[in-house]
C-alpha cells in the first residue's frame, strides 16, 4: 500500500508491506469460528515520508473451551528512533460451560518507548460476568491503572452492559 495509508495520496512513494498469519493449531470443544488453539502473526514494515522506519509486529495466542479462554498479545511498534511494546493477556472462566456467571481476569504493560524508564503503565482488570440473554451481559469489575514510577494507582469500579445485535 502507500505509505501514508490505502486514501492518502503517494507521498515520496515509499510503501508499506504486511502480512498477517492465523492458524487454528488445535480443536477443543468450543467448535465455534473461534474456539480452539489458535496463533496469529502480523508484521507492517515501511517508511514514513522522510524515510523513518515504521514497523508493527503482532503475535497473538488464545485456547478457548466451552469453559474456559485464556489469551495473550505481544505487540511492537517502530517509529523512527521510537520503539514501544505491549503485552496483553486475559482469561475468562465459566463456572460451568452452560453457566451464564463468567470471572474475568486481564492485564495489560503498555511502554510507549522501550529506551525511556517509567514512561509507561500496567492495568490491571478483574471481575465478574453475568449473560442476561443472548444479546445483554452484565459485567461488574476493578479497574486498576499504575504508571511506572510515578505516584498512586488509579483504582476504579465498574458496572458495565454489553448489548449485542
Amino acid at each position: 500500500m502507500n505509505g501514508e495509508g490505502y486514501a492518502g495520496g503517494t507521498g515520496d512513494f515509499r510503501k508499506d508491506v504486511q502480512a498477517r498469519v492465523s492458524v487454528r493449531v488445535q480443536p477443543t470443544n468450543d467448535n465455534s469460528r473461534v474456539g480452539g488453539m489458535r496463533v496469529t502473526g502480523y508484521a507492517g514494515i515501511g517508511k514514513a515520508n522522510g524515510g523513518a522506519d515504521r514497523n508493527r509486529y503482532l503475535g497473538m495466542f488464545s485456547y478457548r473451551t466451552q469453559q474456559y479462554t485464556l489469551a495473550g498479545e505481544y505487540v511492537s511498534v517502530k517509529n523512527a528512533a521510537v520503539t514501544g511494546s505491549i503485552i496483553s493477556a486475559f482469561g475468562v472462566y465459566h463456572l460451568a460451560s452452560s453457566s451464564k456467571v463468567a470471572f474475568i481476569g486481564r492485564v495489560d504493560v503498555f511502554d510507549p518507548n522501550t529506551n525511556v524508564a517509567n514512561d509507561g503503565n500496567t492495568r490491571i482488570i478483574a471481575g465478574a460476568s453475568y449473560q442476561l440473554s443472548p444479546n445483554v451481559r452484565l459485567l461488574a469489575d476493578l479497574d486498576r491503572l499504575k504508571a511506572q514510577g510515578a505516584g498512586n494507582a488509579v483504582n476504579q469500579a465498574l458496572f458495565q452492559a454489553q448489548f449485542v445485535f
